[in-house]
């Protein structure tokens, strides 16, 4: 079956700027290390975000979710943390803050909920993402997509075996964020032995505006 498009053609130069999605679609503004973190998520398979508190990683996450859901089709995005304060109240706010921020009249073709979930009009089951908090890896399989997203929040308190779940799903792109208060697992070796294998970005006070 050939999956119905959404209507975003309009949209299809951003695909590559998530930072000129934010700027022209959602008038607001990443600053240098932001641009850097969403950049890098559409290049590289693995990137990792280890930053202050404060500076605007899950601000970041939530217009990168948002971007990659317009500019993709079909793609899933699965976001996880380690409780559902985290994923909920923080992470998904951001992307209803952004979704609700647009400044361009294009039909997106998509339906955001109260719940941590904004998926498509036409293929539901196809296009969509989702916010998880739970204490059993089994519950993270399951999703698969051509374009599949995978973020992790506050990646430095996640168990390992979550991430290990998480890996197994064959995501598109990886994206892992947290603060440096971690000194063993998937998210410290991202930025210490492992970091050949991510593109690491770290995000210090004296980066944030």
């Amino acid at each position: 079956m050939v999956l119905a498009q959404p209507q975003i053609d309009g949209l299809d130069y951003f695909r590559n700027y998530p930072d000129e999605f934010v700027r022209e679609a959602l008038g607001s503004h990443m600053y240098d290390r932001q641009v850097e973190m969403a950049r890098a998520v559409q290049e590289h398979p693995r990137v990792s975000v280890v930053g202050c508190n404060g500076s605007g990683k899950d601000w970041a996450s939530g217009r990168i979710i948002l971007h990659w859901m317009i500019t993709r089709y079909p793609a899933k995005v699965v976001v996880v943390g380690p409780t559902w304060r985290q994923v909920h109240d923080i992470v998904w706010n951001e992307v209803r803050a952004a979704y609700n921020s647009r400044r361009i009249q294009e039909d997106w073709g998509l339906r955001l909920f109260d719940s941590p979930r904004l998926e498509s009009l036409s293929e539901p089951e196809k296009h969509f993402a989702v916010g998880l908090s739970t204490t059993d890896p089994y519950n993270l399989q399951g999703y698969h997509s051509p374009n599949l997203l995978v973020v992790v929040t506050e990646a430095h308190a996640v168990k390992q075996s979550h991430i290990e779940a998480l890996r197994r799903l064959n995501p598109k792109r990886l994206l892992l964020t947290g603060n440096a208060f971690a000194t063993r697992g998937e998210f410290y070796e991202s930025h210490h032995g492992s970091r050949d294998l991510w593109y690491p970005v770290t995000i210090s006070a004296y980066d944030t505006p």
